[in-house]
């Protein structure tokens, strides 16, 4: 497997990294691959990617957004940056936790975090890029903001002088946050509790369908998309299929 899981942190948010292969060239890796993340228990579809350019100091979020409901997979390109996730997710045994991962172009780490995690960063370098992919796409009207500076998360940012956006720098800190009817579209699932309802359930949703039955279900999305095409090429297969048995 060309990642390896480094650690799992407040129950959702997962880091890992990539394997590389390297010589005298340079190196290659495999940043994402679908049935890999599956495997690991990540997304393995992402509709929108974003990328990121900041100066030493500057601080971006902490920001979630809950419709759709938006996971972000955050790596750094060049430089090092203080990627962190905030658990927002009311009845969470962990709501208001915070983890913190330094991540940069050479460790190659990457952090997973879903929708009800606020998202954030702090440039530790000169010319830092962050990249992550989207699992839904931007909602401008549906956006989620806490104050990167709350003294109720004391997050322990290791910066001295940080460059804050204004609307960053005036977001609602956790409790105004939790206050809000917004809040109400982070909630904690318990893992076990939602695994067996799926379970005795069986695949009812268009996602479980697919994760159960990929083939069938793709098939079934072409045949609908092309009704008047797929006819015909399993009528071509039948031909070809025929032909090929008599001349054995």
């Amino acid at each position: 497997m060309p990642f390896e899981v480094l650690s799992r942190h407040l129950g959702e948010v997962v880091v890992f990294a990539a394997k590389a292969h390297e010589d005298n060239r340079g190196y290659f890796l495999e940043s994402y691959r679908e049935d890999q993340f599956r495997e690991l228990g990540l997304p393995g579809i992402f509709v929108q990617d974003n990328h990121s350019y900041s100066k030493k100091g500057v601080v971006r979020g902490l920001h979630a957004q809950w419709d759709p409901p938006m996971g972000r997979l955050m790596k750094v390109t060049r430089g090092t940056a203080f990627l962190v996730a905030v658990d927002l997710r009311l009845g969470s045994p962990t709501l208001g936790q915070w983890v913190g991962i330094e991540a940069s172009a050479t460790n190659r780490k990457q952090v997973w975090a879903p929708a009800s995690f606020a998202r954030g960063f702090c440039a530790l370098t000169d010319d830092v890029e962050v990249q992550y992919k989207c699992t839904e796409f931007y909602n401008a009207k549906a956006q989620a903001a806490i104050r990167w500076n709350d003294s109720t998360l004391a997050i322990d940012w290791p910066i001295r002088e940080p460059i804050v956006a204004e609307k960053d720098r005036n977001a609602p800190t956790l409790r105004e946050w939790l206050a809000s009817p917004d809040a109400e579209h982070f909630r904690y699932a318990d893992p076990a509790l939602a695994t067996r309802s799926r379970c005795e359930a069986g695949p009812t949703s268009a996602f479980d369908q697919l994760h159960s039955n990929p083939r069938a279900v793709i098939g079934s999305i072409r045949e609908a998309l092309l009704p008047d095409r797929y006819p015909a090429m399993r009528a071509a297969q039948t031909i070809t299929s025929k032909a090929t048995r008599r001349n054995k």
